[in-house]
C-alpha cells in the first residue's frame, strides 16, 4: 500500500450505493423541462408528468392566486408615488 492510498481514496469520487426506488418512481422522473432545460425531479404519474406539471393540474392552483396578489401589491407599492402624483393632477370635478 502506498502512503497516498488514503489520500487518493478521499479525493476520488465514490460511486453512490444503489438505492431501491420507491413505487412512486414506477414511471421515472417527470418529463417537464424548465426554461433552462433542466428536468423536474419529481416522480412521474401515468401520463409522464408529476402532479404539479400534469396538463390541467389543479395541484398548483391555490398558490397561483397568492403569487398574483403578491405581485400586484408589490407593483402598487413601488408605483404608488407615480399613481398619487397622477391622481393629484386630475381635476376635482366641475363646480
Amino acid at each position: 500500500m502506498s502512503p497516498l492510498h488514503g489520500y487518493r481514496a478521499a479525493i476520488e469520487p465514490q460511486e453512490p450505493e444503489a438505492q431501491p426506488q420507491p413505487s412512486a418512481w414506477l414511471h421515472g422522473p417527470c418529463l417537464h423541462l424548465d426554461p433552462r432545460g433542466r428536468r423536474c425531479e419529481r416522480p412521474a404519474l401515468e401520463d409522464g408528468f408529476c402532479y404539479r406539471h400534469a396538463p390541467g393540474s389543479e395541484a398548483r392552483g391555490p398558490w397561483v392566486w397568492f403569487r398574483r396578489l403578491a405581485a400586484l401589491l408589490l407593483a402598487a407599492a413601488i408605483l404608488w408615488p407615480i399613481i398619487e402624483a397622477f391622481l393629484e393632477q386630475l381635476p376635482h370635478g366641475s363646480r
